[in-house]
């Protein structure tokens, strides 16, 4: 008896469940059926103008666990990319403007982290404004579903 117990143990399979990920594939699975501007709710008072074409953002996804539930979340910003040589940066003092002189380029990490494209598990950028041209979405992860999407404010 204990030697067919042991045995029909031996046989049994065990499935470990895996934590959900976020991948390339499923992301755009999700940008492919996103529709951003019906995504948005035009009564939300820090909306300002409409949203770009989702190609147009570097887009940021990482996976939360809310209340033992799956979620993504995503924020969709500008590319960071070179500017122009003369753009130069100042600052306000007790006097007025202070020139610091010219802009630092972005470095190539730089570049290369906030490059129009998908980023899985990358830092987030931190923007405060800029209206729609920063998207946050918190979208539920098996249904793909918005769960809330909202625009930056405007400074």
């Amino acid at each position: 008896m204990l030697l067919g117990g042991l045995a029909a143990a031996a046989w049994q399979t065990v499935v470990v469940a895996q934590s959900p990920t976020v991948t390339r594939e499923w992301a755009q699975h999700f940008e492919g059926a996103l529709d951003l501007r019906a995504a948005l709710d035009d009564t939300d008072p820090m909306r300002s103008g409409d949203p770009k074409p989702v190609s147009e953002y570097a887009r940021y996804y990482r996976m939360v666990e809310l209340d033992g539930r799956a979620i993504v979340e995503a924020v969709f910003a500008p590319p960071i990319e070179l500017h122009p040589s003369d753009w130069r940066t100042s600052r306000y003092t007790a006097n007025g403007m202070e020139d610091l002189g010219p802009t630092p380029q972005p470095s190539e990490e730089a570049l290369r982290r906030g490059r129009r494209d998908i980023h899985i598990e990358e830092p987030f950028p931190v923007i405060f404004d800029g209206g729609c041209s920063v998207v946050t979405l918190s979208i539920d992860y098996e249904s793909r579903r918005v769960l809330s999407a909202r625009c930056n404010g405007v400074a």
